[in-house]
């Protein structure tokens, strides 16, 4: 430091610093000054270039304009997007995990598979009868299943064909039933064919029984479901020897209904059965 009465004494470049800290490698102020400016010019760089690093990653509608807190924002709003979304595909989640556990929980997603677990046939003899095929080995996780009518083999009874007389079909864990109504006489006998189907990572499958006048129309209440998410399965029989009586439907109505119809022939003595199952996809 020069004398105080010298002209340039007091120059930044004549001002020592007491760095306790170090952190300049310069010793007097006009070098330190340069090395702050140098840092903060280096600092303000790195954080604009992580900005536009940052923003391009999250993509639209992130800028490299925007602030740290607004990227955080559109963080955070696709977090919780892909949280909503993991839960609306069965995996709860919320936007409060981390992006790491969300990220994760996508390999728990699985479409809806199918897979074929038993396929065999019901031999049906006589008239009012129901008969069982033995399912061997037992169905594991029976309530993913549904049961699929193939047909059944041609036949006659009483000289009515074997459509005047549609046979319902049903399953347990253990045995496949079929039945159909009684007829006025004959004994022929008949094979209906089915496949027993898993659906894997469904939302619902919802299975009853339905019986009503066989020549009317008739309506049941189910657990809500999304109809356009829905596959409808049945089978079905009456007990009227009317051929028209063997024109049965079933659909879905709306998000809680069912709706079932008979023939029309008028027999009001006669009733129809219904075998339904209603699969609802995620």
């Amino acid at each position: 430091h020069q004398a105080e009465d010298a002209i340039d004494a007091h120059n930044a470049s004549n001002i020592s610093v007491a760095d306790d800290t170090g952190l300049f490698t310069s010793s007097d102020v006009e070098g330190a000054l340069k090395e702050a400016i140098e840092k903060a010019n280096s600092a303000f760089t790195s954080a604009n270039n992580g900005k536009t690093d940052i923003a391009s990653v999250i993509g639209s509608p992130a800028t490299s304009g925007d602030t740290f807190s607004q990227l955080k924002t559109h963080i955070q709003n696709s977090k919780n997007d892909l949280a909503s979304n993991l839960t609306t595909k069965g995996q709860a989640s919320a936007g409060t995990e981390t992006l790491n556990q969300l990220v994760t929980k996508v390999l728990n997603i699985n479409g809806a598979e199918i897979e074929v677990v038993y396929s065999g046939y019901t031999r049906v003899r006589g008239y009012d009868v129901t008969d069982f095929t033995p399912i061997s080995p037992s169905i594991t996780n029976i309530n993913e299943c549904v049961i699929v009518s193939r047909g059944m083999t041609a036949g006659v009874m009483a000289g009515i064909p074997i459509t005047a007389s549609r046979t319902a079909i049903s399953f347990n864990a253990s045995n496949a039933f079929a039945s159909r109504a009684a007829q006025s006489s004959g004994y022929d006998s008949f094979n209906h064919y089915f496949d027993i189907v898993r659906f894997k990572n469904v939302k619902s499958i919802q299975k009853g029984t339905h019986v009503f006048n066989s020549s009317g129309t008739s309506t049941l209440t189910i657990n809500a479901v999304v109809p356009s998410k829905t596959l409808l399965f049945f089978t079905s029989h009456t007990t009227s020897t009317n051929l028209i009586d063997s024109f049965q439907s079933c659909s879905v109505s709306n998000s809680t209904t069912l709706s079932f119809s008979g023939g029309r022939s008028g027999d009001t003595s006669a009733v129809v059965k219904f075998e339904w199952q209603l699969v609802e996809f995620k």
